[in-house]
């Protein structure tokens, strides 16, 4: 990941919407931080607020940055918020809570040493309206012990990161931003995504200050509240079926906690609504055609005797039909037999977002390669090992992999000069491919149809 050679500038996001009262203390504490104040910068997203914020906000001067949309909801302003900051790290504040002096010494410090973590994050301590502390950690207090590196198998059943307390780099922009509509809270959506590329650290300590005053939108919500939290939950947990199931650091065990969770939501989710439960998770013919075709490989696999394989093809397939009673008949089936079989050991790819590629990458498909070997050779041609320049090949499988070594060879692009080649199996979650697309100059043949729009657009946060 690129790093900075001065103190790293680093952006705090502070959505606020009609809480006037708590904006001061959060801005305060914010501008108060043990950081170069050159290098700090406050974004404020006033979220169509009816209060007094913007006098809150007008009374900062040029000391912090606020923008004003329309009531969107805090997804949406947070997203706002993602777009207009311009640090190098970047660190959620919500506008009724928070943030220590040292946090963001401590936390930009790691990121700075730890090039490998996406995302630092740690312990809270809870405060009432007041300031006084309830409880003087919350992972103390919800019996939280959350696990660093690649957590994102424990990502998909539930979030163990509180955005409050976190700071990630602005180089991994591309895989979260913009957030998707259905995303149900926005660190949760942060970790998981961010989770998909590099590691996540926790860091011992208090890195925010949470504000429990009775109207709060995510933790410490009542319980009379709890089936219409699901309910919201619903469309983002598709989303993670749909798309991040495929990573190899997700076990079939972190698989199976994910769809107990994500029945376990529905079910309540239901009850609490008490209309039936299609209209909660609907499914249009697209979706159905996708989850036809998903359903029909998690069986042929089955039939194949993978049932690890299985599990993961008829997850994204129910991600996308959540009705279709066959696939779950044989998810349970899959489950069953996974259970008695261990997994196949496999090299876990390296997070994108540390791969050894030279600055400017193109990407390529190691099938359209083989189909079309003159567009290898054209690029040999005008491209040596001395050019600051690498030819990121993407492969689907072994056989992919076996008749890219044949083409080199044949080629003779495995003689020493030739050019910088590097050749990875294809991520298999969207926010990595999101994030090779943006890291890409240019595209050596046709991209997937699968793939996001390519080469993507690319600054220095984004530099290898």
């Amino acid at each position: 990941m690129w790093m900075p050679s001065v103190a790293p500038r680093v952006s705090f996001v502070v959505p606020a919407y009609n809480l006037a009262r708590f904006l001061p203390a959060a801005l305060d504490s914010a501008l108060a931080s043990d950081w170069p104040a050159d290098r700090l910068e406050v974004v404020v997203v006033d979220d169509g607020s009816t209060d007094e914020t913007p006098a809150v906000l007008a009374s900062y001067g040029t000391r912090i940055r606020a923008v004003r949309q329309a009531n969107a909801g805090l997804v949406a302003a947070v997203d706002r918020g993602l777009a207009e900051a311009t640090g190098d790290f970047i660190a959620i504040l919500d506008a009724d809570d928070e943030t220590p002096r040292d946090r963001v010494r401590i936390q930009a410090e790691f990121l700075m040493a730890h090039p490998a973590v996406g995302l630092v994050h740690g312990d809270m301590e809870v405060i009432d309206a007041a300031g006084t502390v309830t409880a003087p950690s919350f992972f103390a207090q919800q019996g939280h012990a959350p696990a660093g590196g690649r957590i994102l198998g424990s990502l998909l059943g539930g979030n163990t990161v509180s955005g409050g307390a976190a700071m990630f780099r602005a180089a991994l922009l591309p895989c979260v931003a913009p957030i998707d509509p259905s995303a149900a809270y926005p660190d949760w959506w942060l970790a998981a995504n961010i989770a998909a590329v590099a590691e996540i650290a926790v860091l011992p300590g208090i890195f925010n200050r949470y504000r429990f005053h009775g109207a709060n939108m995510g933790l410490g919500a009542g319980p009379e509240r709890l089936d219409t939290i699901l309910a919201a939950e619903i469309p983002w947990r598709r989303w993670m079926l749909r798309h991040l199931v495929g990573d190899d650091t997700v076990t079939t065990e972190h698989l199976l906690a994910a769809f107990r969770s994500w029945e376990h939501s529905l079910l309540r989710a239901t009850a609490g609504a008490g209309g039936g439960a299609r209209p909660l998770a609907p499914v249009d013919a697209a979706a159905q055609h996708r989850a036809r075709l998903g359903a029909d490989h998690g069986a042929a696999l089955l039939r194949a005797d993978d049932p690890h394989g299985a599990v993961r093809a008829l997850l994204a397939a129910l991600g996308d039909d959540p009705w279709d009673g066959a696939a779950r008949f044989d998810l349970e089936v899959a489950f069953r037999a996974a259970a008695e079989r261990p997994a196949r050991e496999v090299a876990s790819a390296p997070p994108v977002s540390v791969l050894p590629a030279r600055r400017a990458v193109t990407l390529a498909w190691a099938g359209a390669l083989a189909a079309e070997p003159d567009a290898l050779r054209a690029y040999a041609a005008r491209t040596g090992d001395g050019d600051d320049a690498t030819l990121l090949v993407l492969t689907r499988g072994d056989a992919d992999l076996h008749a890219l070594v044949d083409l080199v060879g044949a080629l003779g692009l495995d003689r020493p000069g030739a050019a910088d080649l590097l050749a990875q199996p294809e991520p298999a979650t969207l926010p990595a491919r999101r994030l090779l697309a943006a890291r890409a100059g240019a595209v050596l043949g046709p991209a997937p149809a699968d793939w996001p729009a390519l080469p993507g657009a690319h600054d220095r946060r984004m530099a290898a």
